[in-house]
Order: structure tokens, then sequence, then C-alpha cells
């Protein structure tokens, strides 16, 4: 898949890719342009391809790999029948022995990962382009007056373009202000098994994007400048070639802290405050007198190595260490900002006035460091920034000593207790910074100082605003764990205590009594002497480890709390009750220092959701314990809406209904009991999961959900394609902002509309049942999943430290999680989960009423819903490949199982035409994503190249499956087998591995 789905301006249509996301997303209305670029700039990187095979490959091998992507191009072939063609791919493939297939494989993978380098350069480009060229004037002299109305306009807009949009549409100052203020922007990076690049690889994809980016800029002119470049490139792309792509040893939760928080470093550190100048540019030329919106506008989370859902890895000191990690990070980020401003700030004040505040902080750091004072007085005596500044520094030394003492003693162990007469300890308790408080409170010092005397500088508010958004912690952790985890420790303490009734053999009613009585008594439950069994014991560890987390770290480390597979109220009482165990919460002094979030993921969750939420808010005892916020100071709710199982459970269009449904209902409850909502979705990277263009989907939130405060997972390759490159980083950031305020913005009834909902409630009915009747009740489906998809392959990726699998070896299909099950159905091309059901849907719809079809069109036309939907139906339908998948099943597939399987597969073929036509009808195309041309053609592009990893694919599985010993085996090669090879079980599956990989690098999609 491509992020050139990105450049659509099509208000009747926005297709979308679900891996990337809305990056680069119509740009400037660039859709052609980038399809231009990529013809232009493909034939570079297709050049340097073959030149690194030729010269890393013998040339028998080179030739036949150059054959094999020739074969894969109908353009190349079109002369000759494509039956023929697939033919001679797969004779092709069966000349190659293992050695040659492994290259094979390799080659097409990073002919994709160049592919994906060079779509990413072209949307940075075309957004640096649209932020460079167009000036204020040029954008209200080009305003369109005929142009649809603020809900009707899908396409990605950045802040100057919104503003001046809503300036021209009269929208009060006063409103915008408003929203401004209350704005609340979260992005939780997540480490879900989907992101299959090591690491090492992802440094070796950056110095090509940065090579290709110099070669291909205005200022590389001489021909000499040009052939250096051009060396340098083929260099790193050989160097690739010789790089393992697998991993060697499979990841610790730690391995995938640091993966995530390496965008941190490279980018998101210095993007932010990049951000705030934009917005603040934006609104002085349109809004001039509208106030800026908080520094921490948008903030980050994180659930790596926190999220212990089904994950045994992630213990209490796991999480610790990671918390310490962060904070290390921060630490030395700070510590080289403050050495910058040091070296900034040589103000003497012999030419400059000094407020008396900052000399009074110098007096007193004087006696708190005499050390510095002693080695610092002589050379700044009259340079009294930077005398401060030093003094800052060495705090910040001490906190980061102090934090690498707390990461080794861990979180049971207290620096109070350590050895209470050693004077290093001692020395470092006293003066380190205590909170992030305290070190911005230095630095709002030196600002004060300077604006007196009527100066500024624009690193020390830069670091400041960096200060506000990532504090010492950079990202708040959230705390993930499954809701029986939490019953089985209550029933364990009952039955402990010899109750009455153990805890399990209460009904709903009188759990819910016991726990608010047990919620309301000063009385401790839960006994530290007793010695609990190892999962209870584990659970009622992380709750103390979070309350040492908090007193340590401060609340805004680890705050939430979310309860996954919740289903009734007193999924959240116990939890709530198990932080007030803990010291966590205090009813009777309505005091809480955890969040606690329900995550409704199945359809008959969501659906019961509001009634939970009902009962919850009618009780004064637990609304005394949420948090406050705005000017009206309403208790907040977070709630956290399940994309991936509810999909896994009904299907895609019942999934996204239920949860466009479930919001409403959820808004309308809290607006009627007082309370603010702060919706949390968890949206995987496919289409699948929840995946898609983060600004259409925000758009297509229903009118009065957002409110200004929204919370959204970013997960697996999303990561890699949205913030690798720092522009693009400010462009996803900059769209979603706009996205949210325009949804918030914008009133309308188009979600009321009742005939519409009747209509989307018929189609979700109707895709659900033929969804559950291929799914869950065909009794052949789970063992059709198991043979024709590498399924069993991809959970020995070494990509994860959770497991594939919630019950190990459990080979059944509710064990399997939502993420391999969607990179099972990618990777052998069908992509089931995000289409099955659609035209089956439709289709009754229509045949019922022929003029429901006017409507269907209509409400692609006018709903940001239904738009959505019918957008993400279409681009996933234009990635399914038939006749390759039917070439998984016929080789794959068991004898014994060949009829059950071709039934199966007749099944999904008949539903995936009736899907394309009638998603055609109602787009009036002709061709899938004819209204996006650049997605189309590199849609096309991949479709076609990605053909012979397929093919590789399934013969490398048909091998290895058909080795069942783990002794080698001897298998004849060349074209005569007459040559023998040995090959072991671990070589084969090396191979399949390596095109999981290669398919997934073309896919731009795994779960």
């Amino acid at each position: 898949m491509t992020k050139l789905d990105s450049y659509h301006d099509s208000i009747e249509q926005s297709p979308s890719d679900p891996a990337e996301g809305d990056l680069g997303a119509d740009i400037n209305q660039g859709g052609n342009h980038s399809g231009r670029l990529l013809k232009q700039r493909l034939e570079l990187v297709e050049d340097l391809w073959e030149t690194v095979l030729k010269s890393e490959c013998p040339i028998e091998q080179a030739d036949r790999l150059l054959r094999l992507k020739k074969l894969s191009d109908p353009i190349a072939v079109e002369d000759e029948d494509q039956n023929s063609t697939s033919l001679a791919i797969v004779l092709l493939i069966r000349e190659m022995d293992l050695a040659e297939a492994i290259s094979a494989a390799r080659a097409f993978s990073l002919y994709f990962q160049l592919v994906n380098i060079l779509e990413q350069r072209i949307e940075e480009d075309g957004y640096v382009s649209s932020m460079t060229c167009t000036d204020l004037e040029n954008d209200r002299q080009s305003f369109d007056p005929f142009a649809p109305p603020l809900a009707s306009q899908t396409a990605p807009a950045t802040f100057r373009q919104l503003f001046e949009r809503l300036r021209r549409l009269n929208v009060p100052p006063a409103q915008l202000e408003s929203l401004l203020q209350e704005m609340d922007i979260r992005l939780v990076f997540t480490a879900h098994p989907t992101e299959i690049v090591r690491h090492t690889v992802r440094h070796k994809q950056r110095k090509v994007a940065s090579l290709l980016q110099k070669l291909q800029s205005d200022s590389c002119q001489s021909k000499p400048e040009y052939s250096n470049l051009r060396l340098q490139l083929e260099e790193e792309i050989r160097l690739w070639w010789r790089t393992d792509e697998l991993h060697q040893f499979k990841p610790t939760v730690l391995d995938e802290v640091d993966y995530a928080l390496h965008y941190f470093q490279q980018v998101l550190f210095d993007a932010m405050p990049q951000l705030r100048r934009r917005i603040a540019s934006a609104l002085s030329s349109s809004y001039p007198d509208v106030l800026l919106p908080q520094e921490a506008f948008c903030t980050f989370g994180s659930w790596v190595g926190s999220d212990r859902d089904g994950n045994p890895s992630v213990t209490p000191e796991i999480t610790w260490r990671t918390a310490c990690y962060q904070r290390q990070l921060m630490l030395q980020r700070y510590i080289t900002a403050v050495q910058d401003l040091r070296d900034q700030l040589s103000i003497s004040m012999q030419w400059s006035q000094v407020s008396a505040a900052l000399l009074e902080s110098l007096e007193m750091d004087r006696l708190r460091f005499p050390e510095v004072y002693e080695e610092r007085a002589a050379r700044y005596r009259l340079e009294p920034y930077r005398l401060k500044l030093s003094y800052m520094l060495e705090r910040l030394k001490l906190t980061t000593l102090r934090n690498q003492q707390l990461s080794e003693a861990g979180w049971k162990v207290s620096l109070d207790n350590v050895d209470p007469d050693n004077a290093i300890i001692n020395s470092i308790e006293s003066l380190h910074y205590g909170s992030i408080a305290e070190f911005r409170s230095d630095l709002e010092l030196i600002r004060n100082s300077l604006v007196s005397t009527d100066l500024t500088c624009e690193l020390l508010d830069t670091l400041l605003n960096q200060v506000h958004i990532f504090g010492f912690s950079l990202a708040s952790l959230d705390i993930r764990q499954e809701s029986t985890r939490h019953s089985d420790v209550l029933d364990e303490v009952t039955r402990y205590l010899n109750l009455p009734q153990p805890y399990e053999e209460m009904n709903e009613e009188e759990k819910v009594d016991w726990l608010k009585k047990e919620l309301e008594t000063r009385r401790p439950l839960i006994s530290s002497e007793v010695s609990w069994s190892k999962s209870t014991a584990e659970t009622i560890s992380v709750f103390r480890m979070l309350n040492r987390l908090q007193d340590e770290f401060g609340s805004r480390i680890c705050r939430t709390y979310v309860i996954s597979m919740s289903h009734t109220v007193s999924d959240l009482l116990e939890v709530l009750l198990l932080a007030k165990e803990a010291g966590l919460v205090d009813p009777a002094a309505r005091k809480s220092d955890l969040l606690v979030v329900p995550l409704f993921e199945t359809v008959e969750d969501l659906q019961r959701a509001p009634e939970v939420m009902e009962q919850l808010f009618k009780e004064q005892l637990y609304r005394n314990l949420l948090p406050r916020v705005g000017e009206k100071l309403q208790p907040l709710q977070e709630l956290m809406l399940g994309y991936s199982d509810s999909n896994k459970d009904s299907g895609f269009l019942s999934s996204n209904w239920e949860i466009h449904q479930a919001q409403i209902a959820l808004q309308d409850l809290a607006s009627r009991q007082g309370v603010a909502l702060r919706l949390f979705h968890g949206r995987g990277g496919s289409v699948g999961r929840g995946g898609g263009p983060a600004y259409q989907a925000i758009l297509a939130q229903p009118s009065g959900t957002l409110q200004g405060r929204i919370k959204i997972t970013e997960q697996g390759e999303v990561l890699a394609s949205k913030y690798t490159l720092p522009e693009l980083a400010l462009y996803n950031l900059e769209t979603v902002t706009t996205a949210v305020l325009q949804n918030s913005l914008v009133t309308n009834q188009l979600d009321a509309t009742s005939s519409w909902n009747q209509l989307m409630t018929r189609l979700a009915g109707r895709s659900r049942e033929h969804y559950r009747a291929l799914v869950h009740d065909n009794p052949d489906l789970v063992a059709f999943f198991q043979e024709v998809t590498p399924i069993e392959e991809i959970s020995k990726l070494q990509i994860s430290s959770r497991p594939a699998r919630r019950k190990s070896g459990a080979k059944d299909l509710s064990s399997l999680r939502a993420i391999p099950w969607v990179f099972g159905w990618t990777q052998s091309r069908f992509l089931l989960p995000s289409w099955f059901g659609v035209g089956t849907a439709l289709s009754a719809e229509v045949e019922m009423d022929p003029n429901q079809l006017d409507l269907l069109r209509r409400l692609h036309q006018r709903w940001p819903f239904f738009r959505m939907l019918i957008s993400k139906v279409e681009m996933t339908l234009s990635k399914v490949d038939l006749e390759l998948a039917q070439h998984y099943v016929s080789s794959l597939g068991s004898s014994e199982n060949k009829d059950a399987f071709n039934r199966i597969f007749e099944i999904i073929s008949t539903e995936y035409y009736l899907t394309k036509k009638l998603i055609l009808a109602i787009t009036g195309k002709k061709r899938l994503l004819d209204a996006d041309p650049a997605l189309q053609l590199s849609v096309d592009l991949r479709n076609r190249t990605i053909v012979p990893l397929g093919f590789l694919q399934v013969a490398l599985l048909r091998r290895l499956r058909d080795q069942k010993r783990q002794p080698p085996m001897r298998e004849a090669t060349g074209k005569h087998g007459d040559e023998t090879r040995t090959y072991s079980r671990s070589e084969l599956l090396r191979g399949a591995l390596l095109t999981i990989n290669g398919i997934a690098a073309g896919m731009r999609n795994t779960g």
C-alpha cells in the first residue's frame, strides 16, 4: 500500500490507506502531481534496485529476479495471457533453490521499501511546498465562494487554511477561542506486533531517504555532485542488502520501549514547538485577538511497557524501569538544551539590568551549591544568566543520577532507606529537581527577567514549550489489564477472609453493593502479609507500584487505568477498590489519583455501554472520584472504544456502525448527566482494526461528540509512516488538530436523520449476519485460516514481546488476537476482515427497493460517516487479489479439506464481486479508486509487483509444512532436478518469514 492515497481532494470521495493514515493527504490538491512525480522518480529507484541486484547477486540469479519483476508487470507482458504469466512465475520459482528463493524475497522486499521511502519524500516535499508557497493573500484571493459548507469539506486543512475558512464563514472569535482553550488531543503510542522492520533497517532507510532528498533537490545541479550522491546511494543500499532484515531474537518489552521512544528523540521533541508556532502564525493572520491554546494542547501517551493485557512480560518492575528510562531521555535532552542556553545568554550586568528575583535566586543557589559557585563564579561573575544556568545544570545532573539509582533499585526500594548515612544520596535527595514544576519555575524566572529588560529568547521559549508538553516523563503511561484479572483477585481475597459469600458467587447487583461498601470503609481489605497466588500477587503489586510511581514521578507519569473487556459496573468499581487498597483512591476525601477507563470492545458491550455508564454516573461515590475540567469544572470521564475485537466479532460494517451509535448515545448521556466526555479511539493500522486517514476518521465522528477532546492510539507501522520524517510528522499533527477543531465547530443533524439511521441499522445487521455465518458459524473456517494463511509462521516472527494468542496452545478463533487475524488475511491477499459482508448488506437493500441506490449515493455525497465507510471498503477491495488468494487455497489446503475450502473460497469470491459492483455503483466510477489517480497508480504498482512474493511465500510454506520433522531434508534443485541440497526446517522457516516481511512492506499493512 502507498501513502499517495493521501493526495486526494474529492468532496465526494476520500479513499484512504489504512497503514499510514492521512499522511500528506491532498496537499494543495496535489494528487495528480504526486502521481506524475511517482512515475518520474520511480525510474531512479528501479535503476538503483537493478544496479544493486546485479552487483550483489550472481548474474544468472539477477537475471531471473529481473525476469520475475517483468512478469509481474502487465504492461511489460501485455501480449501474454494472464494465466500463462502466472504459470511462468510459478515455473521460474520452482527453478530456484532455497538460497535463491530467499534472495528473491529479500529483493522484492527491498524494492517495496525503496518505493515507500520515495513516496514519503514526495509527501514531505508537497507539504513543505504548501507551507512555503502559499501566503495569506494568495489564500484569500483563491477562496472559493462556491465551496461546500464546512460539514462537507473532508480534505485535510492546515491551520492557515482552516482559520481563513472559519473567518470567511463568520465563526465568532469568542467561540473559536473557547474551543482552543478546552482543546485536549492525546496521541498514544502502542507496541502491538504490527511493526516488523528492525531498528537497524529503519536507520538504513533514514539514510537512504536523506540521500534521495539531496539527489532530487534543486541544489544538486552539477553532474559530479549528482554522480557522487548516486554512488553514495548505491553504497548505502548495498550495505542495507547485506543487513539481516529479521530480528535475531524476540524483542523484550524494553526493546519495544526503546523503539517507540525513538520517534520522540528523532522527531517529536523538536517538532512540537514548531506546531505551536504554526498555530500562532495562522491565528495572527485570521484571528489576531484570539488567545493561543494551552502550551500542552497536544500531548502523548504510551502503552509500551505498561500494557499488560495478555502480556506476562510486562511486570511492575518493567513498568517502573520504563518510567525511569523515559525520564532519563528527557533529562538528557534538557541538559543539552540548558547548555545551549548558557552559550547563548551571555548577557553582562555591565550592559543590562537583571530582575531582583533572579539575583535573589542566585544567592540561594550559592549557598546550596558552593562547589558550583567556586568553579563558575570567577568566570560568570558579571554574567548572571550563565551562572543561573550552571546551577540548573548541576540540579539536572543530580536528578539524572538519582533517576539511575531509582532504576537500579527498583520500585520496591526507597532510596531513603538504602543508606541514611550516605552523603552522596543525601546530597542528591536535597538538591535534585523534585518535580518538573521546579525546573519550569527556574526557566520562567529567566524569561521574566529577560522580558523585564525588553529581551526575548526563542531558544528559551522553545524549551519552555517542550517542558510543558513532555515534562520529565516524556509520555504518560496507560496501564491496561483485562477485567477478569481484578475479579479473580477479589474472589481469592474474599475466600481467604471466609466471607459468607465469595465474590464470584455474587450476582452483579450483589457485587456492586459489596464493592460500594468496601470503598466507603476505612478498613483495609488486602493484607500485605498473606502469600497470595502468583496472578493475584502480580495484580496487587501493579497498584502498589503505581502508587510509588506517582509519589516519585508525579501523577502525570501514569494516571490512566484501562480495563479491557469491560462489561459491567462492577468491572470499574473493582479497579477503584484495588486502587483504594494501594492508597491511590480515598473516597472519604473525594480524592482519586487514578482515572479508570472502561474499554468496550465487543458489539454487545458497545450496545450496553450507555446503560453501564448511566448507572455509574448516578452513583455520587463514583462521580466524586472523577477529575474536574474546564471553566465549569465538570467531572471528566474517559471511555475507550475498541475497533479490533468488535470487527473480528461482527465484521467491518457492523463494528463501525455500533461504535458510531455508541458515541452518540454516550455523549447524549454525558450531556444529560453534566459530565465531560473524552473518547479514546483504539484504532489500529489496518481498516479491519479501525485504521485509515486520521483526518477523515475524526471528521466522520458524530457531531457534538468531540468538543475539542480526543485520544487516539498510534500503532505499529503507523508510527514509522507518520513520524519518521519531521515535516510529515508536523503535517500529521497539524491536520489531526484542525480535524478536531472542524468537527467540534460543525453542528449538523446528519447523524440524527432517522431514515439514514434505520438504513444503517439494517445494513449493519445484514452484514453482521453474513460475516458471522462464515467466520463464526462455518465449522471449516478455522482450519481454512490455519492452512491457507501464514498465521502459524507469523507467530514465529520475532516482532513482539506479546504472544499472538491469548491462551497458549489454543487453536480456536476466540483465542487469536485481532492483530494476527488481520495480518494473516492480508498476507494471503484476501483482506477479508475489512470488507466481507458489506456487499450482501448493500445488495439486500437495493433488491428490496432499487431506489435505495440513489439514497446510498446521496449518503456517500453528504454524510461523512458513510463516505468514510465506502472509501475504506473501496481502498481495501483494490488491494484484494483473488487469483493469488486461490493459489494459496489450492497449494496450501489439505486434500481432506479440499471440497470444504473450495466452498469457502466461493463464498468469499462471490461476496467480493458483489461488494465491488455495488461500491462502483455508489461512487459512480468505472474502476476502484478512479477518484484518486495517484492512489490508484500506487496501488496498481504494488499489486502487480507483489505477485512474485505471494507465489514465493506459497512455495516456501508448502516445503516448510511438508517437512514434519526437525532433521534436515534433501531437496532436488536445478532445472532437471539433478542436483540436491540439504535444508533444515529453520532455513525454510527463515525463507517464509522473509516473504512475510516483503509482503508487509509491499502492502504497507500488517495488522
